[in-house]
């Protein structure tokens, strides 16, 4: 299984990598990401906590560990559709340049990374969220390694 100090390395690196990103946090659920969250401003990282599932046959199992990778920022009150299209297109780039380092250190496997060389990247879906843990837009990705 994967562990938590390789998720957070994961997190700190992405956060490293992108300077918009302006804030980096792990929860375990919905209800620990609202406290996580809270009033943070500018655009915030989040990593949930890895989930396991043991796959294949006796003797042969192995874990597909998930978790959900998270790009979001307050929604702003009273925006217009133009600037919410536009806060959802600034924040779907940090999302892909988030998988592109993903997708690129799967192949490479350099430590503390060596768990990405399990990337599943068709298991990957992005999906836009509106108003999620106290008002949040943006995007989660799902990652299966």
């Amino acid at each position: 299984m994967v562990s938590i100090p390789e998720i957070k390395a994961l997190g700190d690196i992405l956060k490293t990598n992108d300077q918009s990103i302006e804030h980096f946090v792990m929860a375990v659920s919905e209800d620990h990401a609202y406290i996580k969250l809270g009033d943070k401003t500018g655009v915030c990282l989040m990593l949930l906590y890895p989930s396991a599932d043991r796959e294949g046959k006796q003797n042969e199992a192995i874990d597909a560990n998930t978790t959900w990778l998270f790009v979001l920022e307050k929604n702003i009150d009273g925006q217009t559709d133009q600037q919410e299209a536009e806060q959802y297109e600034r924040l779907r780039k940090i999302t892909v340049k988030a998988l592109e380092f993903i997708e690129e250190e799967s192949v490479n496997c350099s430590l503390p990374f060596l768990f990405l060389n399990r990337h599943q990247p068709g298991r990957t879906q992005i999906i836009p969220e509106f108003a999620e843990f106290g008002g949040f837009n943006g995007w989660s990705m799902s990652l299966v390694f």
